[in-house]
């Protein structure tokens, strides 16, 4: 297998692995989101609407994610399926309050 059909099958492969969860057609609130004072709205998991990000120990998931403006990831531990986790600071950051 050359590089390119390699890095072809490795794209499709990890889009249909991200997307799987993510709705056909997107449907977002009408008007803009409100988010508390110093919370985020970040594009949720599917890219499809805006949502307000989870913060530092909030649960997150792929539809929640974390305010990585404040350096936070979705940690999963150990959940494989990666369907629920909870905000911590990335490795080697400092984090934002």
């Amino acid at each position: 297998m050359n590089k390119l059909m390699f890095w072809t099958v490795f794209t499709v492969a990890t889009i249909g692995s991200v997307s799987s969860s993510c709705p056909a057609t997107c449907t977002c609130p009408v008007g803009p989101i409100t988010c508390p004072p110093g919370v985020s709205a970040v594009p949720d998991g599917c890219g499809c609407c805006k949502t307000c990000a989870a913060q530092l120990n909030n649960d997150c998931d792929p539809s929640r994610p974390c305010d990585h403006h404040k350096g936070l990831e979705c940690n999963y531990g150990n959940d494989v399926a990666r369907t629920r986790g909870v905000c911590r600071g990335k490795r080697g950051q400092c984090l934002i309050r």
